[in-house]
């Protein structure tokens, strides 16, 4: 009987597992056929570009075959997102907000969807959810700062913006607006304070200038406020957020993906802007700008070399055999071609602009630019006063004229033109006072028609407009040290070293300053990092020689000596200074 009653319960409990495990199972069934009917249809793909309706119909396979993924949902969201399908987008995010209630991501992208279109109700509600999951990220607390700010809530947009930049205290975004917040109420001397270091650490958000100006003209700083106005660019507008960079990513649509490698660029971000440079020419590759943006940025400076070139030639080429018209394309060929060494082909290419659109300033810069090069002066001048002369309100005129001053001024200094030289160079500063090269170029200008006294001047001018750039303090300290004022030689190029370390130039400049002022032992330390940073370079090895002879190492002194002569046959100095050594040696 008790076998009988233990054979009843293994039963009974078989039945019981059985059931439950066939609920479960109906229960599963079921959920997962209602996530499915929550997913938002596929959008009418018959127009949109083939890599773009492939990948959306991979997506929402995806999501299909798993809709209790948020990762999954949450991909397919982004995805809408970052191609412009609004409606769609949003209904993904919802739901992969429901499947993962703990992933900050979704709520925050779905805030800044909103926030894009214009529905802040909605956007500060998921923005202060994603916030809630992760108060450490500060663009959360920034947006939300930002729609505070609009809806004229002070006291909620001040602890928005103020957390912030508690995390990231230089988060242009968020001193802007907080600057704002600042400015109506007066307190100017707190927004200078929260403006000053962000705009250091950010010098082409445009935004961050302007509301400076703004800040020192109501606290009477004139200079600082003209110093300001007009700078940087509107390029990175956007922020520089890690989540919507994801997003964007995923895109499939060339024109999103070229503005978002401009601001990537903008940024300095020049890995990111590469990749999504290039996979707008993969998922667009009969887009004539998509080619022109990945052909601009591998010819680049500081990009471009032997290989990138002739990418970034194969790729304007092909732009121009899908537009022939498309003369900013044409305009960056013939720069391509001008790198490459073939500057007949180049000129050929920019007049060929030029009698299409002859108001085309940049056409006229580079034929300038080539013609000083080639040291035909009244060609060069000729064309740099052609390009300047373009209205400022056409669409092709010069970006940025200061650089075209500069290049008119070197050009009236080879004519003789002093005067005239002067005031190009002048007016390059007013209009952009914080390009350092302008009063390096300038300063030694003075100082060949022997007004030394007013290139320090013009350099005390560039302290003032950007104390936070190494290239003017060296500039001015090697300016100092040919006028053998080395004590204050060396207080500038300390401040060069300090704000760019492993510049091989800056600490060779230093070591030879330290020298000439007694500080033998810091110029040996100086003057050997130098060397290790580019051992090719002589003239930080002949000071290193010089350093090592002050501290009685003549042997360390001849061995560099004699790597400066098997570097530089005729550097005399070397050559001297061991004939000095031979009668010790």
């Amino acid at each position: 009987m008790a076998a009988q009653r233990r054979t009843g319960w293994i039963v009974t409990g078989a039945i019981v597992v059985v059931v439950a495990v066939a609920l479960w199972a109906g229960f599963n069934h079921l959920s997962k056929e209602m996530l499915r009917s929550e997913l938002p249809e596929l959008p009418e793909l018959g127009r949109r570009p083939p890599a773009l309706q492939e990948q959306i119909r991979e997506a929402d396979a995806a999501a299909r075959e798993d809709p209790r993924s948020g990762e999954t949902v949450g991909r397919l969201a982004m995805i809408y997102h970052a191609n412009n399908l609004t409606h769609q987008a949003r209904e993904a995010y919802g739901l992969a907000m429901r499947i993962d209630e703990d992933d900050p991501r979704w709520p925050y992208l779905l805030g800044v969807l909103e926030m894009t279109i214009g529905e802040n109700e909605r956007a500060v509600t998921y923005l202060k959810r994603a916030a809630e999951i992760d108060p450490d990220y500060p663009h959360v607390w920034a947006r939300l700062g930002q729609i505070h700010y609009r809806r004229a809530e002070t006291t909620e947009a001040e602890q928005a913006l103020r957390r912030a930049l508690q995390i990231e205290p230089t988060h242009p975004h968020a001193a802007v607006d907080l600057a704002r917040v600042l400015g109506l109420q007066e307190r100017w001397d707190e927004a200078a304070e929260v403006l000053e270091p962000a705009v250091r650490a950010h010098p082409v958000y445009g935004p961050g200038h302007r509301m400076l100006a703004l800040v020192y003209q109501a606290l009477g700083r004139t200079r600082d406020q003209e110093i300001h106005e007009d700078l940087g660019s509107d390029v990175g507008l956007q922020m520089d957020d890690p989540r919507v960079h994801e997003m964007f990513a995923l895109s499939s649509t060339g024109s999103v993906l070229v503005t978002q490698g401009q601001i990537a660029r903008s940024w300095g971000e020049m890995e990111r802007a590469h990749q999504l440079f290039q996979r707008a020419v993969e998922v667009a590759p009969r887009d004539k700008d998509a080619r022109l943006a990945l052909g601009r940025f591998l010819a680049a400076p500081g990009v471009a070399n032997e290989q990138t070139l002739q990418a970034a030639r194969e790729h304007l080429e092909t732009g121009l055999a899908l537009d022939s018209t498309y003369v900013n394309t044409r305009h960056d060929y013939a720069m391509v071609l001008q790198a490459q060494g073939d500057t007949a082909a180049a000129a050929d290419q920019w007049e060929r602009i030029l009698r299409e659109e002859p108001g085309h300033a940049m056409a006229w810069m580079s034929l300038g630019e080539l013609e000083l090069s080639r040291e035909n002066y009244a060609k060069a001048r000729e064309h740099f006063e052609k390009g300047l002369s373009i209205p400022p309100d056409t669409p092709f005129s010069l970006g940025d004229p200061a650089m075209g001053y500069r290049r008119l001024a070197q050009t009236l200094d080879k004519l003789g033109e002093g005067r005239q030289a002067f005031d190009a160079y002048s007016r390059a500063v007013d209009l952009n006072p914080r390009i350092a090269d302008t009063y390096i170029e300038w300063a030694r200008f003075l100082r060949g028609t022997g007004r030394a006294e007013s290139g320090v001047k013009v350099y005390e001018m560039g302290l003032e407009a950007i104390p936070e750039d190494p290239r003017i303090h060296l500039g001015f300290g090697n300016y100092l040290i040919q006028l053998q004022r080395f004590d204050r030689a060396y207080e500038e190029l300390s401040i060069a070293v300090r704000g760019n370390p492993n510049d091989f130039r800056a600490l060779a400049a230093l070591g030879f300053a330290a020298l000439q002022t007694g500080r033998t032992g810091e110029a040996v330390e100086r003057l050997e990092r130098a060397t290790e940073l580019n051992p090719r370079y002589p003239l930080a090895q002949f000071h290193l020689a010089n350093a090592y002879r002050a501290v009685g190492r003549e042997s360390d002194a001849a061995r560099r000596y004699e790597m400066v002569l098997q570097m530089q046959p005729g550097f005399t100095p070397a050559r001297e200074a061991l004939r000095e050594m031979a009668p010790n040696r």
